[in-house]
């Protein structure tokens, strides 16, 4: 009867899952069993992937079996990996899997390492069938199928491990990333704004995530992800071609009916285009699932997939398309863009609390700023804000500079100030790759026009030379560290590996801070600068400031003596003022390569045209660190005489500016080091008399029109 064969069927289908469940288990434990599933006269890898792609689900791929040119063989063909006729791919089965969920399962844990295992996967369809199921629903066999979502995540997990091989995984992303059913599938697997009350699945944001981020960090499939549309179902379509003449009809009866033509027009809503759908937003989705997260009780639930997402909005933002996205609340017109210009295409606004870029800097915001434990805030944020950082970062080098200033407007550079001047117990707590790169999108912000009076201001500027006295002490800490000979090698690389960031990360924040320092003082002489002086003179100079970063930096460095409004604009004589109480002078100095000495410890003419001593590799400066550095001294300078100047000369200086110019081949460094030269000979006797006895000054008549 009916009725016993649908028991027979249940229990069928309840041994079949008892089954796949143990085999998945045996397959994930061992390596062996990974292989024979594969190698076996069974062949079960291809029969899971025809069960799989059963109904319709799957097809095998056309190329599957071609041999493959090898270009770094001269051209030639790889014809020991060459399949057999046993070797190409099986038909899929009649009938759809019955539990396709478990199935996934099963050759996901199949194919982990295992690289043969993803080309019989690729080759059988096992990827356009998992494209199939990671979306909400899908047609088989002429009927609509609802995945639940265990079978969708259970897709998006084998999407992404045939992804993670190195030759092949390239291959298994272009498949994804040109299916706009998959990729709509996937997306639809991140949280919707607002989050729903009892919250969304972690895992399903994870999977999805992680997908998206995997299939961005390929040009190609950048690509592929900008010509891909909003799928249109059949019913839709058949709307669309039946909607010309649904309409002539509607406009005669509404020539002849009046107001109920009027409603019955009304009531078809908006008509579908011909063409299939629009652009799928991508990124609009993804920032999206950000914001609904960042509102949830307790974020730590959803910290990987929102460090997944945030990873993904990175990489996506390695293709300039997608850049100007993340400065409006809509996707931008692509025929409007094409025909307007930069300029035309840089007014375009975004609503403060729409553009995608706003809310990754929110992200950043509420990790660090406000409240006074930060460790807690960072429960839950710490990673996403990470490659937060990293994303804006990236979405900065828009070509029209609408990024930068959305930023701007929004308050980023107060923001990205709060993070580089957090006091010491708090800093300690903010990894050292957030510090570094909060400095690094402050350097790129510093770029925007419309940030240059925040930035030429005395807080700021004493914000910026108190963070980097911060790093330098960080990096004495470090050497001390490593080079005390009474600690063991083990203890030693506790101690460093213990809050105690590594010279390099050192390197890399320093260079960003050591710019916005020459940046800054590069304004100082313009007459925006001295405009917005006056203007500060005009009006008293007295704001409000409770709360202020720009307040406590100042009053930390030790300039808001008397009262002085931290907001007031920053002059040269106040930014040298500045550096001297921060100690700051000297960690200039000691960021340029030292000079030879001779037997006794001297720096005398014949050892500083030596190369400088050998450096190790942690002590090794760079060329952008270095130009800088001298661009500093050459804005210092311009007071010869002054105490700073004085301060750069105790220091050895005029040694080490004429050690840099004997050795360094770089022609920009040779030329600013001889402006510096030239700025301190005319301005301070001692110096002038010291440079000369170093022949500096010969150096720089022999290299003649090269310094010019």
């Amino acid at each position: 009867s009916s009725k016993a064969a649908k028991k027979a069927a249940a229990e069928s289908a309840r041994k079949t899952g008892a089954l796949l469940d143990a085999l998945t288990m045996l397959l994930l434990q061992s390596r062996e069993a990974r292989v024979y599933l594969r190698t076996a006269e069974s062949q079960g890898l291809r029969y899971l992937c025809c069960r799989l792609c059963g109904g319709g689900a799957g097809t095998t791929r056309a190329d599957a079996g071609a041999v493959k040119a090898l270009p770094e063989a001269g051209g030639g063909f790889d014809l020991d990996d060459a399949p057999d006729a046993e070797d190409l791919p099986s038909a899929p089965l009649a009938t759809r899997d019955p539990d396709p969920c478990r199935t996934l399962t099963a050759i996901s844990a199949a194919v982990v390492g295992e690289r043969k295992s993803k080309s019989i996967v690729l080759d059988q369809g096992g990827l356009e069938a998992a494209g199939r199921f990671v979306r909400g629903a899908c047609a088989l066999g002429g009927e609509e199928v609802t995945n639940s979502l265990d079978t969708r995540v259970a897709a998006a997990r084998l999407m992404l491990e045939c992804m993670d091989d190195e030759l092949d995984g390239q291959a298994a992303k272009l498949v994804v990333a040109k299916d706009a059913g998959a990729i709509q599938g996937i997306l639809s697997l991140l949280p919707a704004n607002p989050l729903p009350r009892g919250g969304v699945p972690a895992q399903a944001m994870e999977a999805a995530g992680a997908l998206v981020r995997e299939i961005c960090s390929d040009v190609t499939c950048r690509k592929a992800l900008l010509r891909l549309k909003e799928p249109v179902t059949s019913t839709e379509l058949a709307a669309a071609a039946a909607e010309p003449a649904e309409a002539a009809q509607g406009h005669g009866k509404s020539a002849k009916k009046g107001k109920k033509g009027k409603k019955a027009e009304s009531a078809v809503g908006p008509s579908v285009a011909t063409v299939p759908g629009s652009t799928l937003d991508v990124a609009g989705l993804l920032a999206s699932s950000l914001d609904a997260t960042g509102s949830a009780a307790d974020p730590g639930v959803y910290r990987v997939g929102r460090e997944a997402v945030t990873g993904a909005m990175a990489n996506l933002l390695f293709s300039e398309e997608f850049r100007l996205r993340f400065a409006l609340p809509t996707p931008p017109n692509a025929s409007a863009l094409a025909n307007s210009t930069a300029a035309n295409v840089a007014g375009v606004g975004a609503a403060p609390t729409q553009a995608p870029a706003l809310g990754l800097l929110r992200l950043v915001a509420s990790c660090v700023g406000g409240g006074s434990n930060v460790a807690s805030q960072w429960r839950g944020r710490g990673d996403a804000c990470e490659m937060a950082l990293a994303a804006l970062m990236n979405a900065c080098l828009e070509e029209t500079g609408a990024v930068k200033r959305c930023l701007v407007e929004a308050g980023g550079v107060t923001a990205m100030l709060r993070v580089i001047s957090l006091p010491a117990n708090k800093r300690t707590s903010i990894p050292m790759l957030v510090r570094t790169r909060a400095a690094g999108l402050l350097d790129r912000l510093a770029q925007e026009a419309g940030a240059a009076e925040s930035l030429s201001t005395v807080g700021f500027f004493a914000a910026v030379a108190a963070a980097l006295a911060r790093n330098w002490a960080d990096v004495q800490t470090n050497a001390a560290v490593t080079t005390n000979k009474k600690q063991t090698k083990e203890s030693a690389a506790a101690a460093v590996s213990d809050d105690v960031p590594s010279y390099a990360d050192c390197l890399a924040e320093r260079e960003h801070l050591v710019r916005l320092l020459a940046r800054i003082m590069s304004n100082t002489s313009t007459a925006k600068a001295k405009a917005a002086a006056a203007r500060a003179k005009e009006t008293g100079g007295v704001l409000a400031l409770e709360s202020d970063p720009l307040a406590a930096a100042a009053a930390a460095a030790g300039v808001a003596e008397g009262q002085r409004d931290p907001r007031i604009a920053l002059d040269l004589k106040g930014a040298l003022a500045i550096l001297e109480k921060a100690n700051v002078l000297t960690i200039l100095v000691e960021c340029l390569p030292p000079a030879a000495t001779n037997g006794r410890g001297d720096v005398t003419a014949e050892s500083v045209i030596m190369p400088p001593p050998t450096l190790t590799a942690s002590l090794k400066e760079s060329k952008t660190q270095i130009g800088n550095v001298l661009k500093c001294f050459i804005h210092i300078l311009d007071q010869p005489a002054g105490p700073a100047a004085l301060q750069l000369y105790g220091a050895g200086l005029p040694e080490r500016i004429v050690a840099l110019l004997a050795n360094s081949k770089d022609a920009s460094i040779r030329k600013n080091s001889a402006i510096v030269l030239a700025k301190a000979m005319q301005g301070h006797p001692p110096a002038n008399e010291r440079i000369r006895e170093l022949r500096g000054m010969e150096m720089m008549m022999q290299l003649g029109n090269q310094i010019a």
